[in-house]
């Protein structure tokens, strides 16, 4: 029961999770390497390893406490024998002194008062103990919880990080874009074809453009700040943040395939929730096999009829909000399959418009919006997906049990 700090570390996140410094220092962040750093290097791994270390200090003065009133009995049962051997000595003699046999007595008798309050020294201690070893499993439970939530809260915002640095990209293309419209509207002005009202609209759009470069890069600082934050890590820590690899990008198709049969079993069997409850309910369960006492009995009794009752209605509730995720996740997979039906038809336009162009049916121009069309089907579709991610990690953490 010591070790039950190591235990915890040992449930979270990272395989060891050494103390925290929590010094400024660089990370590098991505869906792999997240959970590693809330779990190891965050300042909620270092309130979660308080709050167990509190409570194991306790455990510790229980534990102390039944060593020292264990070595006082051994010492006062030496003492009695010591005694006894000394009162059948006096008992053996021709005159034997009844005051000395009376007093050594009347000793035996105050170290068989000190051995039963020793004794009940340790029965308190042990009964301490034992609850404060399930209160630590409650706690370890509890606190890997805590950090399993806040490594997602972190993904959630890498995620969003990672739109903003997408939505500059876009923007930045869509300056280009807007460049070339402007060229050619210049050159059109030029030769008559359109009016300066025209070539102003152009150039218009493109100001608007430009114009949101700052607001971009402002949101990205803001995501970025908002990421170091989600991670607990110092406030002057520097990230180096990976986009999402196609590991990464393959949960998505394994989405599809999820089996919800299969998930439901795990969802029950590793719920950390779940397994909480049952462990209150075989605490209550021992506290009645150990009452004492008809009147104590009979209150464990309801104690433990309730337990049951809330952990039943928890495998149900669970259930219920498990079947709601899945479908959910479903409907999502099955909307993104929109963007692959826009993203074929671009495709198969950009190959025909290629066509057309070698054989001078038409222009550049066309062509190149075909392919503009292309990559921005292809970028519409990356972003749903990307959108997609946050559902699909809680789906995969609540099958985890978290």
């Amino acid at each position: 029961m010591k070790k039950l700090l190591t235990l915890f570390i040992a449930l979270c996140l990272t395989a060891v999770m050494t103390v925290p410094t929590f010094a400024a220092t660089t990370y590098q962040v991505s869906l792999n390497t997240i959970d590693g750093i809330v779990g190891g290097n965050s300042s909620y791994a270092k309130d979660a390893v308080d709050k167990l270390a509190s409570q194991q200090t306790e455990f510790n003065r229980a534990t102390n406490k039944i060593s020292q009133n264990t070595i006082l009995i051994n010492s006062y049962q030496s003492q009695k024998l010591a005694n006894l051997a000394q009162i059948a000595k006096l008992k053996e003699a021709e005159d034997p002194d009844q005051d000395a046999i009376s007093a050594l007595q009347d000793a035996n008798d105050d170290l068989d008062s000190k051995i039963k309050a020793c004794q009940a020294e340790i029965s308190s201690s042990n009964s301490q103990r034992n609850e404060l070893a399930f209160q630590m499993n409650q706690t370890a439970m509890s606190n890997n919880i805590s950090l399993i939530q806040q490594g997602e809260t972190a993904k959630e915002q890498y995620i969003k990080y990672l739109d903003s640095l997408n939505a500059k990209d876009q923007l930045l293309l869509n300056i280009q874009k807007q460049q070339k419209k402007v060229s050619i509207a210049k050159l059109k002005y030029k030769r008559g074809i359109i009016s300066k009202s025209a070539l102003q609209t152009e150039k218009d759009a493109l100001e608007d453009l430009n114009g949101q470069i700052n607001d971009s890069d402002d949101q990205i600082q803001s995501d970025y700040s908002a990421l170091i934050s989600a991670l607990g890590v110092a406030d002057d820590s520097t990230l180096t943040v990976s986009k999402l690899s196609g590991e990464d990008k393959s949960a998505f198709i394994a989405a599809s395939n999820y089996n919800y049969d299969a998930d439901l079993q795990s969802v029950l069997a590793n719920s950390i929730e779940l397994r909480k409850s049952q462990l209150q309910v075989a605490h209550d369960q021992s506290l009645y096999y150990s009452a004492t006492d008809e009147d104590s009995r009979t209150a464990a009794a309801d104690t433990y009829a309730q337990s049951q009752k809330e952990y039943n209605a928890l495998v149900v509730k669970t259930t219920k909000a498990f079947a709601s995720q899945y479908k959910s996740l479903q409907r999502s997979v099955a909307s993104i399959q929109k963007y692959d039906r826009k993203t074929a038809r671009a495709k198969s336009a950009m190959t025909k418009a290629k066509k057309k162009y070698n054989y001078g049916l038409i222009s550049r121009n066309e062509y190149l919006t075909s392919v503009d069309a292309y990559n921005t089907a292809i970028s519409d579709g990356n972003k749903a997906i990307t959108s997609l991610f946050p559902e699909i990690l809680k789906y995969q953490m609540t099958v985890k049990g978290y």
